[in-house]
């Protein structure tokens, strides 16, 4: 609804000002002097009526899909794009991301192994854009295996710079039980990623649940915990923190993680 309201008030602002800029000069001047005025900025406003046509074109051609989203309805969302993109074989970007995550939200993880396949033949290029989202599907399906293999090929490539799909890929070792493999993952995470939620993400592994393989002692990983409590609380207080993590969950593949976020926030502000 709130969609719907602003459109309309942007064609009321649009008519407006077009009003306004073209029309006003009747009650200022002669009708001469207007002629003049109008035939000087007919090419103005022949933009301006095309800017108000094209932005109702695009509104009316998408309108289905800002309902759906509107309301929430993910089924009737996916249902629409799932239409533009298997059998029309329209696949923009921004359908395709807009599919993927209400399939998430719908928990349709054959669907979403369908869209894979196909991107994988069509569109290969989204494939590095939306991997972090594909891993999500594959955790939250339970197919650690394919999980594993997934995130493993772009871990061994240049193919994304997502940090996500590292962390992913340490998390689907641990999944597996390969414990000494994802033991050194995280450590690299912890060590060397930017992203101040995937640092402590690997350090709560690293530190907490797979301090019987990280081979330190109680006092070492004391230290280390030391350290990188004392890095977040130079940026963060508590609620801080939770403000930040708020907006990364933003991010459905960051979303899925709840839980698993939840535990390190106590654990690093303990």
């Amino acid at each position: 609804m709130k969609l719907k309201v602003l459109y309309i008030t942007f064609n009321i602002v649009l008519f407006g000002l077009l009003f306004t800029v073209f029309f006003l000069p009747l009650l200022y001047a002669d009708g001469s002097i207007a002629r003049e005025f109008w035939s000087i900025n007919w090419v103005f406003s022949s933009i301006f009526l095309i800017i108000i046509l094209v932005i109702n074109i695009i509104f009316f051609r998408n309108r289905r899909l800002v309902e759906a989203i509107e309301s929430e309805d993910w089924t009737a969302l996916s249902r629409d794009l799932e239409e533009q993109i298997f059998d029309k074989k329209k696949m923009s970007f921004k359908n395709v991301r807009l599919l993927i995550e209400s399939l998430l939200l719908l928990s349709d993880f054959p669907t979403i192994n369908r869209l894979e396949v196909i991107l994988r033949n069509n569109k290969p290029e989204f494939i590095p854009r939306l991997a972090p989202k594909f891993a999500a599907s594959k955790l939250l399906s339970g197919n650690f295996a394919d999980l594993l293999d997934f995130t493993e090929k772009f871990s061994k490539s240049n193919q994304t710079q997502n940090e996500w799909m590292s962390f992913y890929y340490a998390f689907a070792l641990q999944l597996l039980h390969e414990y000494d493999k994802s033991v050194i993952e995280f450590k690299k995470l912890q060590e060397e990623s930017p992203n101040k939620l995937i640092k402590v993400l690997s350090s709560y592994f690293f530190l907490s649940v797979l301090k019987s393989y990280n081979k330190l002692l109680p006092k070492e990983i004391d230290a280390k915990f030391a350290d990188i409590k004392s890095e977040i609380n130079k940026s963060f207080t508590q609620a801080k923190w939770k403000r930040f993590i708020a907006k990364e969950k933003q991010e459905i593949h960051i979303m899925v993680l709840t839980k698993l976020i939840d535990s390190a926030t106590d654990w690093i502000f303990n």
